[in-house]
């Protein structure tokens, strides 16, 4: 099937167009939206939402930074980063963050990596497949996240109440999702 990419989406009806051109076709490909202008932003909600053939949102942040008027960096576009990965999370679909642009240096691309992690990203676009390799180290769950979230999931599971104690720390249903989410990661 695959996915259909659509650069600068600016609003919901865009994928909802792209979506019956698709259904006429036959086609079951999914779509990927490219949220890389100020009005994509401001609608980054309805457009996460659009069509259930939505399977990802990506950050476009060169021509997002041009637009806005700032530096292609990680402080002056953290907010434009945080709504997407709110919308994405909202509609229950994946969030790209914008490929580095220095992706000649691993140790930037390492670092870029996991900044998007932390924030919420699903996963990074590359410009190179030299890339490839330190995006996924970057997000794939480390054994002691893996061995943390298993010691989570086991406690919570074993509590007749809901709650557990895990190294000292109360886990309750919410960090019991965040726990399994590590694990689906890993593949555990």
């Amino acid at each position: 099937s695959g996915l259909v990419f659509l650069p600068k989406v600016r609003g919901p009806e865009e994928l909802r167009i792209a979506d019956a051109v698709l259904a006429e076709a036959g086609s079951g490909a999914g779509l990927m939206a490219l949220i890389e202008s100020l009005d994509g932003l401001a609608a980054v909600d309805e457009i996460a939402r659009a069509t259930p053939r939505l399977e990802l949102l990506m950050f476009g942040a060169a021509d997002f930074g041009a637009e806005l008027g700032t530096e292609i960096a990680h402080e002056p576009l953290l907010h434009a980063r945080s709504r997407i990965v709110l919308a994405a999370a909202r509609a229950g679909i994946g969030a790209l963050d914008v490929p580095v642009i220095e992706f000649r240096n691993p140790a930037t691309v390492e670092a870029e990596s996991r900044a998007a992690r932390s924030l919420g990203f699903t996963g990074k676009a590359v410009l190179h497949p030299d890339n490839v390799d330190a995006v996924n180290a970057a997000f794939t769950p480390s054994p002691e996240e893996v061995a943390k979230a298993r010691a989570v999931v086991d406690a919570f599971e074993a509590s007749p109440n809901g709650l557990a104690v895990v190294a000292g720390k109360i886990v309750d249903l919410p960090l019991v999702i965040g726990a399994r989410r590590v694990l689906a990661a890993a593949g555990a």
